[in-house]
C-alpha cells in the first residue's frame, strides 16, 4: 500500500491527545464510612476493573478513528503494474467492430457499447496522452499513435465492419504500435464479445512490457439463424434444364426454429419459396429446385427472415449458363468422323478439329476440353501446354491408337501422377460395369441400370496402371476387373483415360449407345468452373471467365449494381487465365459487376465470413479461466458488471484507491466510541 498524500501522516500525532485525556482523567474512589452496614444491600458494587476496561475501549475507537481519517486524507492505494508518476502514456485501445458486435446489449448494440466505453476510457488519461484506436479494418491511419483530440474522432466514426480478427492478430498490431515510440507505459485495451472461433490461445504471446486488459461484452440475446454456404447440385448449367441449389442453413441458438421460409430470387425475380425448420444448435440443407431459360450471366439471391441478427440472412451468389462449349479434338490414326458428328454437329458446343502436326497451343487457352484421339505419340512441348491446360481447371480426354509410342504418352500420363498405358492385350470380352453413382452418368438412366444392360465390347486394349497420387475414379470397368474408361483429378482439372481406341477392330465404343451421352456429359462438365461466390475478408485472388483473358492491359472495373461504389481492382494474367485481387476494398455483401470499356463481362458476388454468424461467445468468467494469472501475469480480464469502466481504468493504471474504505473504518470508530460511552453504563 502506497499514499498519494504521505505528508497527511503526520498527522497520526492526533491520537496522542485521547491518550493524554485518558490518562489525566481517572477516577478517584472514596471511602464512605457508614453507620449501619444495612445500607450496603442498598448501594450497586462497582468495580475498579470493569470502569478500567471501559474506559481503555473507548480510548482504542477514538485512537483507531483518529488513525482510520488521518489515512482517508493521505489517500492510500495498492498500487497498480502500470504505475508510472511521470512520463507520457501510450494507450492502444482495440474496439471490435465486426458483424457480431450488432447483438443487442442493455442500452443499444454491443458496437454502442464498445464506442461509449472507448470514450470513457480516454476520458480515464491525462490530455498530454498518446492514444491508438484500433478496429478490424487495420485501417492506414489507426496504425500510430495520436493525441487524444484525434482519438476521440476515430472513436466517434466507428462503424461496423465485414472484416473479423483473430485475438492474437489484434494483439500483435498492438505490439507493433509501441515498437519505435517511447512512452512511459504501454497499456492495451480489447473491447469485444470475444466469440470463441476468434481466440487460439496457443498462439497469444504477450509482450511482457505492456499490460493487456481484455474488455469482453455481453449480448443480452445470442439467437441467430444464418445461411451458411449454398451450392449447386452439379456443376454445369443449362437453359431450361432444373437446377437444384442446396442451401446450409445453421441454427446457432439455443431453441428450435419452425415453418421458417426461405426464397430465392434470380434477376430480382422471387423463383421458389420453401418452408424449413432446424432443432436447437443443428443445421440443415434445403434443396431448391427452378430452372433458368436464358444464356449467359445471371444474379441470385438466397434470403431467410431472422432478427435482430440479419446480416446473414442474405446469401448472394452469381452463375453462367453457357450457351456453348469449345472443344479441341487433336486426330492421329483413329477416326474422326464420330467426334465431327457428336460434337460438330450440336449447337451446344463450338467444335475445332486439328491433326498432332498442326496444333496452335496459344488457342488451347479458350478451349474446356481437348480430345486426343489416336495421335502417334505426344511430345514433351505438347505435354507441358496440356499440363498447364488442366492445372487451369480444364479437361482432356485420351483415346489410344494402335502402334502408338507407349513411352511417351506414359511420360505425359506419369508428369500428372497418372500410371499410365501397358502393352497392348487381346481380349475378347465386355464392359460389365458402369459408374452410375458418377456425374457422368447420374442422369443417363431413368433408374439405376442392373446387370442386363448393354454394355460395348472390346477386342484389344491397353491397360491403364494405377498410382496412388492421383485419385481415378472408375466409369467403365471390363470383366476382367481392368478399366476401360477412367477419369482422373488433377490439379484443378480432369483427365478422362479410355483403354481402347476408336478403331472398330479395337472395340465397338464408338458405334454403341453409350458413346454420345458419355462423351457429351465429359464436355459438359469439363473445364474449371467460376466459384458462386467470394467471402469478404479473405483476399483470395479471384478467377474471371476465359473469355476475357487475352490482354494483361485491359482495366477491370466492379460496380455494385446500385453503382454507389466502383473500384479498379488489381488484376493478374497467370497460365492463360485472369485472377482479381479487390485486397479487402469489398465491405458491403452483395453482386457486383465486372465491367471492361462499360460493357459487363460477368458478376462476382460477395458475401460476409460465416464464422461471424456464431455467437457463442467467452463471458468474463470463462475468459480468467482459459488466462489464469499465474501464467498470463500482465493480461487483465474486466467485469463490467461489477465495476464501470472508467473506474476499473483507474484503477488499473493508478491503483486501487482505498481512501472512502478508511472514510467509512473512520465513522465506524466514532460509532463504537458513541455506543460504549451511552451504552454501557457504569454502577
Amino acid at each position: 500500500m502506497q499514499f498519494l498524500y504521505p505528508a497527511f501522516l503526520v498527522a497520526l500525532a492526533a491520537i496522542l491527545i485521547p491518550i493524554i485525556i485518558h490518562l489525566f482523567n481517572f477516577r478517584k474512589y472514596q471511602v464512605i464510612f457508614f453507620s449501619n452496614v444495612k445500607f450496603l444491600k442498598e448501594i450497586k458494587e462497582q468495580t475498579q476493573s470493569t470502569s478500567r476496561l471501559k474506559h481503555l475501549l473507548i480510548l482504542l475507537a477514538r485512537i483507531l478513528a483518529i488513525a482510520a481519517l488521518v489515512f482517508a486524507f493521505a489517500q492510500p492505494f495498492i498500487p497498480s503494474a502500470n504505475k508510472v508518476i511521470k512520463g507520457t502514456k501510450g494507450v492502444s485501445i482495440y474496439a471490435d467492430n465486426s458483424y457480431s458486435m450488432q447483438a443487442l446489449a442493455k442500452a443499444g448494440t454491443l458496437l454502442d457499447q464498445a464506442k461509449n466505453n472507448a470514450g470513457e476510457i480516454a476520458n480515464a488519461y491525462k490530455i498530454s496522452d498518446k492514444f491508438q484506436f484500433l478496429t478490424s479494418d487495420f485501417e492506414g491511419r489507426h496504425q500510430h499513435l495520436v493525441n487524444k483530440d484525434q482519438y476521440i474522432e476515430y472513436a466517434d466514426a466507428l462503424t461496423v465492419s465485414p472484416i473479423r480478427r483473430q485475438l492474437h492478430e489484434v494483439m500483435l498490431r498492438q505490439k507493433d504500435v509501441f515498437t519505435n515510440t517511447k512512452v512511459a507505459t504501454k497499456s492495451a485495451y480489447i473491447m469485444s464479445d470475444f466469440q470463441k472461433n476468434t481466440i487460439e490461445p496457443t498462439k497469444i504471446k504477450l509482450d511482457t512490457s505492456m499490460q493487456y486488459t481484455l474488455v469482453p461484452l455481453q449480448a443480452q440475446l445470442s439467437d441467430n439463424v444464418a445461411i451458411d454456404s449454398c451450392w449447386f447440385s452439379t456443376p454445369f448449367r443449362q437453359m431450361n434444364i432444373t437446377d437444384q441449389l442446396l442451401v446450409h442453413i445453421r441454427n446457432y441458438s439455443a431453441r428450435p426454429v419452425a415453418n421458417s421460409i426461405v426464397k430465392l430470387y434470380v434477376d430480382d425475380k422471387q423463383k421458389v419459396v420453401q418452408n424449413f425448420s432446424i432443432g436447437a444448435k443443428k443445421d440443415t440443407i434445403v434443396a431448391l429446385s427452378f430452372s433458368t431459360n436464358t444464356g449467359g450471366w445471371h444474379t441470385a439471391q438466397v434470403t431467410i427472415n431472422d432478427h435482430p441478427i440479419t446480416f446473414d440472412d442474405t446469401y448472394y451468389f452469381s452463375y453462367q449458363v453457357a450457351n456453348q462449349i469449345p472443344v479441341l479434338a487433336v486426330h492421329g490414326s483413329n477416326p474422326r468422323e464420330y467426334l465431327d458428328v457428336l460434337y460438330g454437329k450440336d449447337s451446344s458446343f463450338i467444335y475445332q478439329a486439328t491433326t498432332e502436326g498442326q496444333i496452335n497451343y496459344n488457342e488451347l487457352t479458350t478451349k474446356r476440353l481437348v480430345v486426343l484421339n489416336g495421335i502417334k505419340s505426344i511430345s514433351s512441348g505438347l505435354g507441358e501446354e496440356l499440363q498447364k491446360f488442366t492445372k487451369a481447371g480444364e479437361s482432356i480426354l485420351v483415346f489410344p491408337s494402335s502402334g502408338m509410342d507407349i513411352s511417351s504418352y506414359n511420360s505425359f500420363l506419369g508428369a500428372m501422377g497418372i500410371g499410365g498405358y501397358g502393352e497392348n492385350v487381346a481380349f475378347k470380352g465386355k464392359v460389365t460395369k458402369l459408374n452410375s453413382q458418377s456425374m457422368i452418368y447420374d442422369d443417363v438412366f431413368e433408374r439405376t441400370p442392373d446387370g442386363n444392360i448393354d454394355l460395348p465390347s472390346i477386342q484389344n486394349y491397353y491397360p491403364i496402371s494405377k498410382n496412388s497420387r492421383t485419385k481415378e475414379v472408375p466409369l467403365m470397368t471390363l470383366s476382367n476387373g481392368d478399366s476401360f474408361l477412367s477419369s482422373f483429378d488433377v490439379e484443378k482439372g480432369k483427365v478422362h483415360v479410355c483403354a481402347a481406341s476408336l478403331l472398330p477392330s479395337a472395340s465397338n465404343f464408338a458405334n454403341h449407345a453409350m458413346f454420345v451421352p458419355t462423351l457429351y456429359k465429359i464436355a459438359l462438365y469439363s473445364g474449371g468452373y467460376l466459384p458462386l461466390y467470394q467471402t469478404i475478408g479473405t483476399d483470395n485472388a479471384i478467377e474471371i471467365s476465359t473469355e476475357f483473358t487475352k490482354n494483361a492491359e485491359d482495366v477491370f472495373r466492379l460496380q455494385s449494381l446500385d453503382k454507389k461504389l466502383e473500384l479498379i481492382p488489381e488484376h493478374s494474367l497467370q497460365n492463360g487465365k485472369m485472377y482479381l485481387f479487390v485486397h479487402n476494398e469489398i465491405k458491403k455483401a452483395g453482386t457486383y459487376a465486372l465491367l471492361n470499356n462499360g460493357n459487363i463481362l460477368q458478376y462476382v458476388s460477395f458475401n460476409y465470413p460465416p464464422l461471424e454468424s456464431d455467437l457463442e461467445t467467452y463471458t468474463a468468467e470463462e475468459l480468467q479461466q482459459l488466462f489464469p494469472k499465474e501464467k498470463y501475469p500482465n493480461l487483465h480480464i474486466a467485469d463490467l458488471s461489477k465495476k464501470d469502466i472508467t473506474q476499473l481504468v483507474k484503477d488499473l493504471d493508478e491503483g486501487m484507491k482505498l481512501w472512502k474504505w478508511f472514510l467509512i473504518a473512520a465513522l465506524v470508530f466514532l460509532a463504537i466510541e458513541i455506543a460504549l460511552a451511552r451504552l454501557w453504563k457504569e454502577s
